[in-house]
This record gives structure tokens, C-alpha cells and sequence, in this order.
């Protein structure tokens, strides 16, 4: 039943192209704060928006924006199923006894489950955090390759 749900929730907004999944990426240590915002619309669309900001005042920041890819219809159904049939959304640490550290740059995945916009996993301070049932990996993955191949889009 979700994943007809999820799949008429697709096609619904599909004409729209409104965003059912996003990866942000910001922080690290970088000689200009940059933040990355990768999405994936309804319509299969992928893009990327790259602020870059600046530690002078008055210094207005740079923003680019590029379209990635166009995705087809089934993969952007398997990403929202994969998010619809997680029991919950509550994110979890992997190991919490792990390590932090400062300097890594902080990535947020977020995925629409039940019509709003909700995180399915992050990796922070160098700990991995996950949804607590396991749901929402397939789209995680499928983030992170977009957002790898997001790397030579110009």
C-alpha cells in the first residue's frame, strides 16, 4: 500500500518536477565555505546548486547552478518505494562509540516520505547515521552516485 502511495504521489508530481529526494554536502575545511545542494525532481531531473561563500565582509556569495542528468522514470520510482517503506524516520548513529572529528564536510540525504521532505541518513563529524530500520540505502546510493557524477558536470 505505501508504494502505491508513493508511486501516486509520484506521478502526481511529476508535472510539477517538485524535489523527491536531495543530498547537501557543506562544511569541511575549504579556503571558501562551499555548500553543494544536489536534487532530484519528479520528472527525473537532476541538479546542482554550488554556493560558494567568503570569510571577507560584504562579500556576496557565488552561486552556480547546472543541470546533472536526467533520470528515467524507474529509477526516480525506486528511490521514493525505497523511502516509502521505511516504519520510521528516525536516524540513528551506526556506531556510536565512533570517533568525531571537525574538519570533514558534513552530508545531509533527505528523501519525501508520506508527502514531506524528510533526512534518511548524514554523515557528520565523521559518524554515519542511518534510518533505524535500514530503509532508504537504495536511495542513499543512488545520491551518491549522482552526486559523484555531479563532480564533472559543468
Amino acid at each position: 500500500m505505501k508504494t502505491l502511495l508513493a508511486l501516486a504521489i509520484l506521478a502526481s508530481s511529476s508535472a510539477m518536477a517538485a524535489p523527491v529526494a536531495k543530498i547537501v554536502t557543506s562544511g569541511g575545511y575549504t579556503m571558501r565555505p562551499t555548500t553543494t545542494t544536489l536534487t532530484v525532481e519528479a520528472n527525473g531531473t537532476v541538479n546542482l546548486e554550488t554556493v560558494i561563500g567568503s570569510y571577507e565582509p560584504n562579500v556576496k556569495p557565488e552561486i552556480k547552478k547546472v543541470k546533472v542528468a536526467k533520470l528515467n522514470a524507474g529509477i526516480v520510482a525506486t528511490l521514493v518505494k525505497d523511502v516509502a517503506e521505511a516504519n520510521n524516520t528516525k536516524i540513528v548513529a551506526d556506531d556510536p562509540e565512533a570517533p568525531e572529528c571537525m574538519d570533514a564536510p558534513g552530508v545531509v540525504y533527505s528523501a519525501v516520505k508520506d508527502g514531506a521532505m524528510v533526512e534518511i541518513g548524514k554523515k557528520i563529524n565523521c559518524k554515519a547515521y542511518n534510518l533505524d530500520d535500514y530503509q532508504g540505502r537504495t536511495a542513499m546510493t543512488i545520491l551518491d552516485s549522482l552526486r559523484t557524477l555531479a563532480y564533472s558536470a559543468e
